[in-house]
């Protein structure tokens, strides 16, 4: 008996006397319970992170991204320049969607509500 004999024969292939479709297909098998396996051992969230034993599962499709930000409260020592840097929009689009709340842009007070364009 040969070395590839002997390996196919300790993984369970069969060995000499068993066709090679034989072995094809045992092998096929196992690749595709441990492909099925593997699967079932993770369960996928959002953001491509794998958890282990959580009772979690996020079907395929279903997953959305947060709704955007339609309003921020100004906390001491923001600017309108540095919210909109925050949030990624314009500084200019920023003033503009507040023009009625925003007399003075280089003014903004803690606590007051600014909408996002």
């Amino acid at each position: 008996m040969g070395i590839l004999d002997d390996a196919k024969k300790k993984l369970g292939l069969g060995g000499k006397d068993v066709p090679e479709s034989t072995v094809s297909e045992q092998t096929a098998a196992r690749q595709q319970a441990a492909a099925s396996e593997a699967a079932a051992s993770q369960t996928a969230v959002p953001g491509g992170q794998q958890t282990a034993g959580e009772d979690v599962a996020v079907e395929q499709g279903t997953w959305a991204p947060p709704a955007p930000v339609t309003e921020v409260v100004v906390e001491p020592g923001d600017t309108l320049a540095n919210i909109a840097a925050q949030f990624g929009v314009d500084e200019n689009a920023l003033i503009a969607a507040n023009t009625d709340t925003v007399t003075d842009p280089t003014s903004i007070r803690p606590g007051q509500v600014l909408r996002m364009p």
